[in-house]
């Protein structure tokens, strides 16, 4: 498969990253729990396990997908959020945000999902309760120090998981310039402090993905939007 590598001078801690475009013709699954990133053949079918999402990709005047950001809609708090699937959202946290989070790092870095400063806000005012931390992720500093805030649930796939501390980003590069490159506007990402307690499979000639869980997940209750 033919493709461009981009040099990417940040400071994070991998050798290279396969991109969207790469990803986007294949189906591929994200076995969190075996720690295998696989593609699968034309015969594959989902666990009958698995439940099944449907995504969104931005597509021209013919219907043609022109980029494979996938855009998945999750509930957070009772409200249906469009957000980001991204299995590459990193963190860097502080040592306020690790002291709170405990979450787990590799040379200062972790997985996080992310949203936007105007939901977090948002949620902040109507839910007081939620645990917030000033400065808890420096990945951005020192043009931006993140707060973090614990969500008591997230519902994915039908899923749902929980607590999820989401880490700060903002509004503009959601919806900018991510917003830019997806179908429509999100308000985050999902990442792997979400998507480990999956096996994911992504189709992304088929805009879906099916989420088996492997643990620390229950069937959410249906709702209606």
């Amino acid at each position: 498969m033919r493709g461009r590598a981009l040099v990417n001078p940040g400071p994070y801690p991998d050798d290279g990253q396969l991109g969207a475009t790469y990803l986007g013709s294949r189906v591929w699954t994200f076995d969190y729990p075996r720690r295998q990133l696989r593609t699968e053949a034309g015969d594959w079918r989902p666990d009958p396990s698995a439940h099944r999402a449907p995504l969104g990709f931005q597509t021209d005047a013919h219907g043609k997908v022109v980029q494979h950001f996938p855009r998945i809609v999750v509930r957070i708090g009772g409200e249906p959020l469009n957000m980001l699937l991204d299995t590459g959202a990193t963190a860097h946290p502080s040592a306020s945000g690790k002291a709170a989070t405990g979450i787990e790092t590799v040379h200062g870095f972790g997985v996080t999902s992310y949203i936007t400063t105007s939901t977090l806000e948002r949620w902040h005012q109507a839910h007081p309760a939620w645990t917030m931390v000033e400065d808890g992720d420096d990945l951005m500093a020192p043009r931006f120090k993140a707060r973090l805030i614990e969500v008591p649930a997230v519902e994915i796939a039908g899923w749902s998981v929980g607590p999820v501390w989401f880490t700060e980003r903002p509004d503009q590069a959601f919806h900018g310039m991510m917003a830019s490159l997806m179908d429509a506007s999100p308000e985050g990402a999902i990442g792997a402090n979400v998507l480990a307690r999956f096996s994911m499979t992504i189709d992304y000639p088929h805009a879906t993905a099916w989420f088996r869980c492997a643990g620390d997940c229950t069937a959410a209750a249906r709702t209606r939007d």
